[in-house]
């Protein structure tokens, strides 16, 4: 996804639409990796409920991603990118649960857009 070690911009500008959608899929394939279901399921304590994954960034590439794992793509092309949209606001929480790789559950929007209210 990201170097670890940054920078994470490095000043290059906006990234193309293929370099977008490759980072895209990569997002989305680690949240469907089996290998990511089990290191949560492990922070939770291996409770055998459903534990969630908090995962924050630009708006932009939360909506490139519920729209992948929505599409259930599985290649660069496949991500979508024009066909529908999905528009989250900026700190807003939105929860989308994303199934393990190979299951049979689909992947379910459950709300978008949900704002705290102080």
């Amino acid at each position: 996804l990201l170097p670890p070690d940054g920078p994470w911009n490095a000043g290059i500008g906006k990234e193309s639409v293929a370099d977008t959608r490759a980072r895209t899929l990569r997002a989305t394939q680690w949240l469907r990796s089996k290998a990511t279901h089990d290191m949560v399921r492990r922070h939770a304590g291996g409770d055998k409920s459903d534990p969630r994954l908090v995962v924050v960034l630009h708006s932009d590439l939360i909506d490139l991603i519920m729209k992948t794992v929505l599409a259930q793509a599985t290649e660069v092309d496949q991500v979508p990118w024009n066909q529908f949209q999905v528009i989250t606001d900026n700190t807003s929480v939105s929860e989308l649960l994303v199934p393990v790789e190979g299951a049979d559950a689909k992947p379910t929007l459950e709300y978008v857009n949900r704002m705290v209210s102080t």
